[in-house]
C-alpha cells in the first residue's frame, strides 16, 4: 500500500509540473473540481505522563517517555465538487483518509455538502451538512492527526464537527454579512448519550440518576446559531472580524431530580487580517458546556486520544441533583511574515474548563505552541515544516490533580493543490 502512495504522489507532482494550468478543472461550464491533497512525515514524542493517561502528581509511574516516526495521509486531503448556475448551486467536499502504519484502512466521507439559492443580490438560503457558524476562523496547525488531534483543530479553537443545518444569508451594506441558522441539536449525542444513560458509573460525567425508565433526549427545540462579518478595507491588504454565538438547551427524559435540562451556549470574536507582508487570526470565545454541542465522528478526534478529561466540558449533577455548569475559556492567536515563498508563522493557544460541585472543583487548562514555514515550492506544491508542543497540563479531577503531561511533533506536510 505505500508503494502505491508513493507512486500517487509522484504522479501528483508529475502532474503538478508539468501542467501548470492544471490547478482548477472546469469540466462543464457549470461544473468544476479541485483536489487537495496532503502528506506528512514528522517525528511524534509523547511524555510518560500522556501514556499512562494521567499521573496523580507527586506519584511516580512505570510509564517512559516515547517517539516514534510516523507517515500520515491527511484526513484534510480533499475532493471538491462545485455545479452552479447563475443563483444557485451546490458544493460537495468529499474527506480522504488513510492510514499507512500498522493498520491499512481507506475511508471516505462527506463532511460537507450543501445547496445554496441567492435569492437576491443581499439575501441567500443554504441548506446542507457543514462546520459551525461560531468560531469560523480555523488555526493552521497541521500536524498531529495520527495522535487523536485532527488536523487544523487545535487547543484554543472550538470546532464542532459537521451538522446538517439551515441558513439564511444576509449582507449589510458594502462590508457587512449577517448568518443566521439551525441545527439539529441531537446531532452530536454519540459522543454523550453513554454518558448520560449511564453517568453514574461513569466517573466525572453528568451524574443523571433514573426514575426507572431509560433516559433519554428528548429534545425538540434547534440549536440557535448567529453570526456577524464585517470586512474592513485596507489599502494594502484586507481584515475581517467575525462576532458569533450560539444557544442550545436539551431536555432528557426519566430523570429523578429536580434538573433535566442542559443549556449550552458560545459567545465569539475574531480577527482574520492580511495587512501586507504580515497576517493574524486570532479568536477568543466563552462559553458554557460545550461537550453537548461537540461531534467527534470522523474524521474529527477528541483531544488527550479519549480520556476522561474532555468529560470536564460537561455540567455534573451535586449531591442534590443540581447541576453544576462547566465555565469555558479558549483562544489563539496565529501570526505569519511573508519573505517571498516563505511564510515563517508562530501559533498559540490556551483553553481551560471549570466546574465546582459539592465543594470540589475540577478544572483543566490545555495550551499549544509552535511555528511552522510553509514553503511554496510551485504553483502547485507547498512544503509546511512544522514543530508543535501540546501541554496537556495539571487537571484537577474531584480535587484530586494529575499531570497529563507534554507531546511534540516535528515535520512536514506536503501539500498538492491543484
Amino acid at each position: 500500500m505505500k508503494r502505491v502512495l508513493v507512486f500517487f504522489c509522484a504522479m501528483v507532482l508529475f502532474l503538478c509540473m508539468a501542467s501548470p494550468g492544471f490547478a482548477t478543472i472546469s469540466l462543464t461550464k457549470s461544473l468544476s473540481m479541485g483536489i487537495h491533497f496532503y502528506a506528512a512525515h514528522y517525528y511524534y514524542h509523547g511524555d510518560k505522563e500522556l501514556r499512562a493517561k494521567g499521573v496523580t502528581v507527586g506519584q511516580p509511574t512505570l510509564y517512559e517517555n516515547a517517539g516514534k516516526w510516523e507517515d500520515y495521509i491527511n484526513s484534510t486531503s480533499v475532493f471538491i465538487m462545485h455545479w452552479r448556475k447563475e443563483n444557485y448551486g451546490i458544493l460537495c467536499v468529499t474527506h480522504i483518509d488513510v492510514e499507512t502504519e500498522d493498520v491499512e484502512d481507506e475511508k471516505l466521507g462527506v463532511p460537507i455538502v450543501y445547496g445554496y439559492w441567492n435569492i437576491s443580490p443581499k439575501l441567500s438560503l443554504r441548506a446542507g451538512k457543514g462546520t459551525s457558524l461560531f468560531s469560523e476562523i480555523q488555526p493552521h496547525a497541521a500536524l498531529g492527526g495520527g495522535e487523536g488531534k485532527a488536523t487544523g483543530i487545535a487547543y484554543g479553537n472550538y470546532f464542532t464537527g459537521y451538522h446538517v443545518y439551515a441558513r439564511v444569508h444576509y449582507k449589510v451594506g458594502k462590508h457587512g454579512e449577517i448568518k443566521a441558522g439551525v441545527v439539529d441539536p441531537r446531532a452530536t449525542e454519540g459522543v454523550y448519550m453513554y454518558q448520560v444513560k449511564y453517568s453514574p458509573y461513569v466517573p466525572h460525567a453528568v451524574g443523571f440518576k433514573s426514575n426507572g425508565g431509560t433516559i433519554d433526549n428528548a429534545t425538540t427545540i434547534p440549536k440557535f446559531e448567529l453570526a456577524y462579518w464585517h470586512n474592513i478595507p485596507l489599502k494594502n491588504g484586507r481584515a475581517q472580524i467575525q462576532t458569533s454565538a450560539f444557544w442550545q438547551e436539551q431536555k432528557f427524559d426519566n430523570v429523578a431530580g429536580p434538573d433535566n435540562k442542559i443549556e449550552s451556549y458560545g459567545l465569539g470574536l475574531g480577527l482574520d487580517g492580511d495587512f501586507g507582508p504580515v497576517l493574524i487570526m486570532a479568536e477568543l470565545t466563552y462559553g458554557q458546556n460545550w461537550l453537548f454541542t461537540k461531534g467527534y465522528g470522523w474524521p474529527i478526534s477528541p483531544s488527550l486520544s479519549g480520556s476522561l478529561v474532555h468529560l470536564l466540558y460537561g455540567p455534573k449533577c451535586n449531591s442534590t441533583g443540581h447541576l453544576q455548569n462547566a465555565e469555558h475559556w479558549a483562544g489563539f492567536i496565529e501570526a505569519r511574515y511573508r519573505i517571498g515563498k516563505y511564510q515563517p508563522s508562530i501559533i498559540f493557544g490556551r483553553q481551560t474548563s471549570e466546574r465546582n460541585v459539592d465543594g470540589k472543583k475540577d478544572k483543566v487548562a490545555l495550551m499549544e505552541y509552535g511555528v511552522r514555514c510553509p514553503i511554496r515550492v510551485h504553483k502547485h506544491l507547498e512544503i509546511r515544516p512544522e514543530i508543535m508542543v501540546f501541554d496537556n497540563g495539571t487537571v484537577t479531577m474531584a480535587g484530586v490533580e494529575k499531570d497529563y503531561g507534554k507531546e511534540w511533533v516535528a515535520g512536514a506536510v506536503f501539500a498538492f493543490l491543484f
